[in-house]
Parts: C-alpha cells; structure tokens; sequence
C-alpha cells in the first residue's frame, strides 16, 4: 500500500470522541501559531524516525543487494534460455534497488513522507515485472527481498499511525492559514473601499454645499437692483421688438408688391426680390439686412416707403446689439455641471458598495469554511463579543 494511501485510510477513521475546545475566531490566528509550533516539534521528531528507520532499510537492503548478486543461475535444470532471461531480469530488479536505496539516500529530512511515496511508487511500477520473471527460479531470496521491503512499509506506516493527529491537523493548519490569508487580503481590500466611500461622501458633501452656495449667490443676485434693472432693460427690448414687428407687417402691407412685379416683370433678379419679399418679407429683410428691396423701392421712387423701412431697419439693428448680461445664467450652468459630478459620483459609490457586499460575503463564506474545518478535529468557534 503506498504511504498516502495509508494515510487517506487512517485519517479517515472517526476520533474517539472528545470534548470540544472553544475559542474565539480572533484567537484563531494565536491558536494556529501556537498549534504549528507544538505540532512542528512532534512533526520533526517523527521526521527524524522515518529518516533512521529509512537509514537502516538502506542498510539492509545493500546487504540484500548483495545476497541477489551472488545467485547462480547456473545451477538451476532449467533451459539455457530460461537461465539467461531470469539472469537478465534479477540483474534488472537489482538495479532497480539500487536505484530506490540512492534515492532514499537523498531523501528530504523535513519532508520525508513526500518523497517515500514516490520513490516507492516508480519503484513498484517500474520493478514488478522483472521480479515476476525472475522469481521463477529464484523465489527465496526474492522473497526475503519483498520481505524486507514489507517490513519497512510496515514500520514506516506505524510511525505515521502514531502521528496521525500531528499530520492531520498540520495538513488542515496549512488550509487554514492560506484562508486566514485570503481574509485579511480580502478586509484589506474592505477597508480600502471604505476609504474611497469616506473621501466620496465628503466630496458629495462639498458639492452640495457648493450647489446651495451658489443657489445663495443666485438668489441674492436676482434681489440686487443691478439684476433687477438688467431684467427691466431685457423685458423693454423684447417689448420694443415685438413693437417693431407690427411695424414691419404695417410696412409691407403698404408696399404694393403687384405694381412692382408690373416694373421689374422683365428682370429676372428683381423679379425673384420681389417675390421673396412679399411671400416672406421678415426673412429677406435679415438675409441682406433690406438692401435689395431698399433698392426696387428707390428705383420706384417711393421715397416715403423707403425712409420709413430704413428708419425701421436702423431701430431693428439697434435692437439686436442689445447685450444681455445674466449672470444667473452662468451660475445656473455651474449647477448643473455641479449635479452631473454628484450623479457620476454617486454612480462610483453604488459600484464601491455592491464591491464591499461581494467581499465581505466572500469573508463570510472563509470564515463558514474556517469553522467547519476546525470542527472536525473538535475546535468550536464562538462568536466574538
């Protein structure tokens, strides 16, 4: 039986059963370091066992070895042919023990259990059929061979037998420990988050503040007599425009488009002024601020029209370079750039919070794994106080 297969077995049978220890979880750490060190002892000194037992197989098996070395196939009434293929196959298995007692002459003190397994598995597999051929003349001193290498499984698995809490319980320490690790990764992690929401939340803060700064400041601006006296000189301007319109339209309906049409029928480019004029006279007016229709009515020579839409023409120019300055306006754009950065802000503090519940769900999830573990050498975690 290979040795991890022995130990599968043995650490699969149920402990006597015994009376839980209690600690707390946060003691858990304290109680690993403690644990590896009582454990680590009794580790090595089952290490240094395996390595003298070890030790003595290799003595015993080079003495073996030459026992084999010395059998005289010769003797044997048996064909030549088989004499020759028994030869070539004990002379193989020889060298495969060999082999096995150089390897285990190399053997890791700390870790020699590893390395027994798997010196004595390329060995099984590699061996076993020269053993089987040349065993069919040689049995007894094969045998005392397997004997020998019997016994030594045997005392090996003994001292792993009475080691076997020591090995368990370092083997679920090492999963431990590499859990325990991946929490304290994980809190870190936590705790960075927690960080960044900190520093989020006063940036949402400030800003807010700002916004209501600002709403102040807006405020207080549209009270002043400036703001208010800007605002009249806006409202006049747009009264006066409105004004001016009803004086265009009054303007058109004086200009009798059909005896222009009857002038300027033959001339194709005044023709199409005209035209446009009559079926959208605001819009051509601004296309050339009047120029074109100024013209056809000089030509006309109706001076009264004429005069009377420059006039309006000058007033409507007027009008236009009036420049309103709200600076409210500006103030409110500064909101609303304010409340797009809170938005994405809180936006990045939702993703933070989804991210902390993954993680302390994971550290939830450790800690279960943790305590089922450590249940079954009979340790209970308690809830920390």
């Amino acid at each position: 039986m290979a040795i991890k297969d022995f130990l599968k077995k043995i650490f699969s049978k149920q402990e006597e059963v015994k009376e839980k220890e209690k600690i707390k979880f946060s003691q858990v750490g304290r109680w690993i370091e403690k644990s590896s060190s009582e454990l680590g002892k009794r580790e090595e000194q089952a290490s240094e066992n395996i390595v003298s037992r070890v030790n003595q197989f290799i003595s015993d098996l080079e003495t073996q070895m030459k026992i084999l070395e010395i059998i005289d196939t010769n003797k044997k009434k048996v064909e030549e042919k088989v004499k020759m293929i028994v030869k070539e196959n004990l002379l193989l298995y020889i060298s495969y023990l060999a082999k096995m007692a150089e390897s285990l002459k190399e053997i890791n003190k700390k870790n020699p259990l590893d390395h027994l397994d798997i010196i004595f598995a390329e060995f099984s597999k590699k061996s076993e059929p020269a053993y089987q051929k040349a065993t069919f003349l040689i049995g007894k001193e094969l045998g005392e061979t397997r004997k020998l290498i019997s016994v030594f499984s045997k005392d090996i698995n003994e001292i792993v037998n009475l080691n076997k809490e020591v090995y368990t319980k370092l083997t679920l320490i090492k999963k431990i420990k590499k859990k325990i690790e991946e929490i304290d990764s994980l809190k870190k992690s936590e705790s960075e988050i927690i960080l960044n929401q900190e520093q989020i939340g006063l940036n949402l803060e400030d800003k807010r503040k700002a916004i209501n700064i600002i709403k102040t400041s807006i405020s207080s601006l549209k009270n002043s007599q400036a703001y208010l006296s800007s605002q009249d000189k806006k409202n006049e301007n747009i009264q006066a425009k409105q004004e001016l319109l009803k004086e265009f339209q009054k303007i058109k309906e004086k200009i009798d488009f059909k005896h222009l049409a009857s002038i300027f029928h033959v001339n194709e480019k005044k023709m199409r002024i005209v035209k446009e004029h009559n079926s959208g006279f605001l819009i051509s007016l601004e296309r050339d601020n009047g120029e074109s229709i100024l013209s056809l009515l000089e030509e006309t020579r109706n001076k009264e029209l004429r005069e009377s839409l420059e006039g309006l023409i000058k007033k409507n120019k007027e009008l236009n370079s009036f420049q309103e300055i709200d600076e409210s306006l500006e103030l409110e754009s500064d909101i609303k750039r304010i409340e797009l950065e809170i938005q994405s802000l809180e936006q990045e503090k939702t993703k933070l919070e989804k991210a902390k519940e993954k993680l302390q769900e994971n550290t939830r999830n450790l800690v279960k794994e943790i305590k089922s573990e450590l249940e079954t050498i009979n340790l209970e975690i308690t809830e920390d106080s």
